[in-house]
């Protein structure tokens, strides 16, 4: 059952039964509970994929997703595969921080 009653929200995300959802004026953005454990890999290692794709978009503020992101970990633990490594999830939220703050220069000093 997609039930829409959050379990944890903040100013941009909620956590429900179904997983993560923006919580948008316009236009809808949700990661199933089955896909919050997806991998990316890149020339620096192998990352969770969403903190990385999300530390990439202008429409969110990856500190918002990072604490909903890791609530829906605990909340949705056995729906997303094998239990993640902290190590993997350390360094997964460090790469999307430095994302993050990677753009954020870069759009101060164009």
């Amino acid at each position: 059952m997609d039930s829409k009653v959050p379990l944890f929200e903040n100013d941009e995300w909620l956590i429900d039964d179904f997983g993560i959802r923006a919580k948008m004026p316009v236009g809808t953005f949700k990661i199933p509970a089955s896909r919050l454990g997806e991998l990316t890999t890149s020339a620096a290692g192998a990352f969770l994929f969403w903190p990385t794709h999300m530390a990439q978009e202008n429409w969110t503020r990856i500190n918002l997703f990072i604490e909903a992101y890791r609530q829906a970990l605990k909340l949705h633990k056995g729906r997303y595969g094998p239990q993640i490594p902290d190590e993997l999830l350390d360094s997964s939220l460090g790469a999307a921080m430095a994302i993050a703050a990677d753009k954020t220069r870069k759009t101060t000093t164009s």
